[in-house]
């Protein structure tokens, strides 16, 4: 089983998330591939699932290397794969569109033909807080045992980490 996570981020706290997600997903025995937009913005065919991530920037956008590759790169691309949305943000800078990225990214999974397994992770603040990384460890949880469904194989003996 092997995945994508397409983010872009500006602190790197996007980066910080898709890492703790690779060693919960790696405790599955799921590969879990980091593509900063940024750097690579080529579509993978070849993977069983997809998670999109991104902070929230100026009052409600997704970081614009990743918003590039979704309104222009992959505008006309159809999804075919199980799919989940990651956002970040911190309510010190912007409260009302505080981690607006994940509905964003959510919605253009969804118009795309993506099948949306489980609710974004949202993650406000510092994902290297105790709570947070709990945080994503509980949605990784979820996303692999819903994913396990999707595909029909059973991780869930695999996530006592």
């Amino acid at each position: 089983m092997h995945g994508v996570l397409y983010y872009s981020t500006i602190s790197g706290n996007t980066r910080l998330v898709g890492e703790a997600l690779q060693g919960f997903f790696a405790n599955a025995g799921i590969t879990l591939t980091l593509q900063d937009v940024a750097e690579d913005a080529n579509w993978q065919d070849e993977v069983d699932f997809a998670l999109f991530g991104s902070g929230t920037y100026a009052h409600g956008m997704i970081e614009k290397s990743l918003r590039k590759c979704v309104e222009e790169i992959w505008k006309e691309k159809k999804i075919r794969i199980p799919c989940a949305a990651i956002g970040l943000g911190d309510h010190r800078y912007d409260r009302e569109y505080n981690m607006y990225a994940a509905d964003q990214l959510e919605d253009w999974i969804h118009e795309h033909g993506g099948e949306l397994i489980c609710t974004a992770l949202r993650i406000n603040r510092s994902p290297v807080k105790p709570n947070n990384q709990k945080i994503i460890e509980n949605w990784a949880k979820n996303f692999i045992q819903n994913l396990s469904k999707c595909i029909d194989i059973d991780y869930s003996h695999r996530l006592d980490y």
